[in-house]
């Protein structure tokens, strides 16, 4: 059965929507980021140190990130995934990091005081304006930047992975990008969903082999470009729930 004409011009669609043929802005993350990244590396060394006692936070298989741009995508239990991954980080890849999050966070001053404190950083709105955040964050990739994304779209409340957004394997395919799979063991204990106190118990961030988007993108040859991305998004999902289990 032949693909129909909207299946085949779906990818150019999304590229349209992601603007991929707009020039890269090396600068673009600098114009964005808060004067607040002053006082960023204290702040952050602060974390980290509570971090490695509280949590004995550890990590496995950080030497298989790739050089960036790449996309980061891991499960999503705790508000405390992110800096997790972060301190995981080689040194050379942490200021090459930006990470999404919800614009809900941005409309609390308190929330958003201590994200642009602690990282370099864009609000999304995944829920109304979808096209606009995976425009950004090709624009970031395109510019030499890796981003973290939590394809869940919210944190599960049992630890559990939950279904993924297909936006992340829109991303990942269109850009071509390689998209490293993390799983992060013990952040839903430590630091559940609906706590405000962090509670004494161990994290380990466990990151996967980089998988190669390009092999998805010239699967669009023969695929209907939506079933690819929906396969992409499935892959990520996959290789993740294997590092749940190590």
């Amino acid at each position: 059965m032949q693909d129909s004409p909207l299946d085949r011009d779906t990818s150019s669609y999304w590229r349209k929507l992601l603007k991929m043929d707009a020039p890269a802005d090396s600068g673009l993350i600098n114009k964005a980021d808060s004067p607040l990244k002053i006082f960023r590396p204290s702040f952050n060394s602060f974390i980290n140190r509570f971090s490695q006692r509280h949590f004995s936070l550890s990590c496995e298989g950080s030497e298989r990130l790739p050089s960036p741009p790449y996309i980061i995508a891991s499960n999503h239990s705790s508000i405390f995934d992110f800096p997790a991954i972060l301190f995981c980080l080689p040194p050379g890849h942490r200021d090459k990091i930006v990470a999404m999050y919800k614009g809900f966070y941005d409309k609390n001053p308190v929330t958003r005081f201590f994200i642009k404190l602690f990282v370099r950083s864009i609000p999304v709105d995944l829920e109304k304006k979808p096209w606009e955040a995976l425009s950004g964050a090709a624009m970031l990739l395109r510019s030499g930047n890796s981003i973290y994304i939590a394809p869940e779209g919210t944190r599960s409340k049992g630890g559990e992975v939950l279904p993924f957004k297909v936006g992340v394997g829109t991303l990942a395919v269109e850009t071509k990008c390689p998209v490293v799979p993390v799983f992060i063991k013990g952040a839903d204990k430590a630091l559940p969903r609906g706590s405000f106190f962090p509670k004494k118990a161990p994290i380990k961030v466990f990151f996967g082999k980089p998988l190669d988007s390009a092999v998805f993108f010239d699967k669009k040859n023969n695929t209907a470009a939506y079933d690819v991305y929906k396969e992409m998004t499935e892959s990520i999902r996959q290789k993740i729930l294997e590092l749940s289990v190590l």
